[in-house]
């Protein structure tokens, strides 16, 4: 079966306990791949994730260990096609930090079988400051080695910066996929690396 969209989205409040943050903290998997097709059938969708804040300091964090997979998965006998890989969006009110923590961002389409067509990777958006908290982060939405899966698209829309006092590496790979990086890499605290592997 195809798989489910995940939208999580937080408003503040302010109970008679105490005013909440909004802020959304992921610390386990977020999966919404498409299910392993059964034979002589093409291969299931993924569904979206979106991950929305609505306060102005509300801050988006993955932490170490968790990662996002939506990709479709492959096609099974015959002359068909690989499942779609799911969009996955993030968003925040008011251009807070978007922080990753040695996480893998994957939205890959599923392959084709005989003469079909492979999936297309869902493309990633980060629509807000990105900040790389520890180790490696990585943003896939093609194949690594051969790039069978169509396009892709991996787009930050804002900067790009390692957490204070630190040089943190991100890698993109989208296959055929295009990457669009719309701010200043770097500009506050340096990356060790920006790996990109793209034909898009």
């Amino acid at each position: 079966t195809d798989g489910g969209y995940i939208k999580i989205k937080t408003v503040s409040r302010n109970p008679g306990s105490g005013a909440t943050t909004g802020h959304i903290l992921i610390e386990g998997n977020v999966t919404s791949s498409g299910g392993t097709a059964s034979s002589s059938t093409a291969g299931n969708d993924a569904g979206y994730v979106q991950l929305e804040t609505t306060s102005d300091t509300s801050t988006i964090t993955i932490s170490s260990g968790a990662d996002i997979i939506a990709k479709g998965s492959d096609a099974n006998g015959g002359e068909l096609n690989g499942g779609v890989g799911g969009a996955i969006t993030f968003t925040t009110a008011n251009d807070s930090v978007i922080t990753l923590h040695d996480t893998l961002i994957e939205t890959d389409g599923g392959a084709k079988s005989g003469n079909g067509t492979a999936g297309a990777g869902g493309t990633i958006t980060i629509n807000d400051p990105l900040q790389i908290g520890t180790g490696t982060v990585k943003l896939q939405t093609g194949a690594d080695s051969n790039n069978t899966a169509t396009a892709g698209k991996v787009v930050v829309v804002s900067t790009i910066n390692s957490t204070s006092g630190e040089t943190r590496q991100l890698d993109i790979v989208t296959g055929a996929g295009a990457v669009d990086l719309g701010g200043l890499i770097g500009g506050v605290d340096a990356l060790s690396a920006l790996n990109i592997n793209a034909e898009g």
